[in-house]
C-alpha cells in the first residue's frame, strides 16, 4: 500500500518493521513531529544512524493493527511528507 502511494519502502517489503525512506534528517524528524501530534507514533532513523541522505520512518507494525489502521497511516504520511518537501524546499 506505501509503495502504491508513492512512498519509498526501500528495501522493506513483507516485514513486521516497514521504512520509509524520507532522505534528510530534518525532514524525518519534522515528519515524526508532525505524525505523533496525529496519533501516529512512529520513529525518524537518521545520520548517524544511516548514511547522510537515507534517513527514514520506521513503521513497527502488528497484528493487532488494523487494514484501516495502516491505511490511514499511509495517507497521512504522504500528506504531511508532501507539505514538508514544499515548505522546506
Amino acid at each position: 500500500m506505501a509503495r502504491a502511494a508513492g512512498l519509498d519502502t526501500g528495501l522493506g517489503g513483507g516485514y513486521a518493521i516497514c521504512p520509509i525512506m524520507v532522505g534528510d534528517s530534518l525532514r524525518a524528524a519534522k515528519l515524526s513531529e508532525r505524525l505523533l501530534a496525529g496519533g501516529i507514533n512512529v520513529l525518524p532513523i537518521i545520520y548517524p544512524a544511516v548514511p547522510m541522505q537515507s534517513a527514514r520512518l520506521r513503521f513497527f507494525i502488528t497484528s493487532a493493527h488494523t487494514e484501516a489502521q495502516i491505511s490511514s497511516a499511509i495517507t497521512i504520511t504522504r500528506c504531511e511528507l508532501d507539505k514538508l518537501v514544499v515548505e522546506i524546499e
